[in-house]
């Protein structure tokens, strides 16, 4: 009887023992994969985005080298054993759940370093930069390791920058290039340099890193908005640099959405806290490129029956917008 009571007793304390074991190791890493393939995520890894926005359109098309996207996250693998895609925005620091992060955009690559930081070293280095008080700079001008002032592609490049060697960074200083109308009109219609900033497209050319896939949402919904957004902002920069229209003066209905915006209002709008020289461009954009949003989907729903391709979204678009472009662009001498 004794022995069966220490029998007992040595099984229950295994037991405890290994469940107590259990509870203080870390988690183990969950896999993450990017959607479409079979790649598992890995610590370093860059996921580059693009959303249907006018400001995401901005970016991607005067952006320095232009190109798909217009937003870049870094995969990190931190010591408890949890991953996340951290990046920065004008909403400052952010961790997302990397399922969740890569079911919300319409566009997604996903790119590898060939040479990675020591492990450990991003999540040593996200700790660090995360405590400062960033701020986002509206210039878009490359940082450096100390600036408290960054970009989504900027606060990228500082992360790799504390963790590893040189050629491991993905946004490296920038060489100034010229647009030459497109520099010289954003210089100054909006105050901005285009020569020095960096895009998140930059790292698609850089040797040291390799681009592993790519992926398009299957949300027609989502590409019809894609397709709208950029087909609008495309016949927009034809107007201002063929026909050398330029955006007309403010509105009422404008000048309301630059006080709402102020006060924090006008929840869909991005970079509401950009400088008002350049708000004052921004929203009637904005206004314009949403006022062909909403008539060319109500056009799409009245006419379901249609097969609504990429071609005759398109096409559609262009011609709605050209049918608005009189409200929002003038010749400079009748402005």
């Amino acid at each position: 009887m004794a022995f069966l009571r220490f029998l007992v007793a040595a099984v229950s304390a295994a037991i405890f023992l290994c469940n107590t074991a259990q509870a203080e190791s870390p988690a183990q890493n969950l896999v993450y994969f990017f959607p479409g393939t079979a790649i598992a995520l890995q610590d370093g890894d860059i996921v580059l985005t693009d959303t249907p926005k006018l400001s995401s359109t901005l970016i991607r098309q005067l952006g320095n080298p232009t190109g798909k996207y217009s937003h870049a996250a870094v995969f990190i693998e931190f010591p408890d054993g949890t991953s996340k895609l951290v990046g920065f925005s004008d909403h400052g620091v952010k961790e997302s759940d990397p399922n969740k992060y890569l079911s919300k955009s319409t566009r997604l690559g996903l790119v590898r370093p060939l040479v990675k930081p020591p492990m450990g070293r991003l999540a040593n280095s996200f700790a660090q930069l995360s405590k400062r008080s960033l701020v986002f700079d509206f210039d878009m001008r490359w940082p450096s390791v100390e600036s408290n002032k960054t970009y989504c592609a900027g606060f990228i490049s500082q992360l790799f920058r504390m963790s590893g060697p040189p050629e491991s960074d993905p946004y490296k200083n920038p060489i100034d290039y010229k647009q030459a109308f497109w520099d010289d009109w954003a210089l100054h219609q909006l105050g901005l340099s285009l020569s020095h900033i960096v895009s998140p497209n930059a790292v698609l050319t850089d040797a040291h890193f390799k681009l592993l896939g790519e992926y398009q949402t299957q949300d027609k919904q989502q590409n019809i908005d894609h397709w709208i957004v950029e087909t609008t902002f495309q016949t927009l920069m034809h107007y201002i640099e063929q026909d050398q229209l330029t955006i007309a003066p403010i509105k009422l209905g404008s000048r309301l959405a630059l006080q709402l915006s102020k006060m924090g209002l006008m929840e869909d709008m991005d970079l509401l806290n950009m400088p008002e020289q350049r708000l004052k461009v921004f929203i009637p954009m904005w206004e314009y490129s949403e006022m062909v949003k909403a008539r060319v989907n109500r056009l799409i729903f009245i006419n379901e029956d249609q097969d609504w391709d990429e071609k005759s979204v398109r096409a559609l678009t262009k011609s709605v917008a050209d049918y608005y472009r009189d409200n929002y662009f003038v010749s400079p001498k009748h402005k």
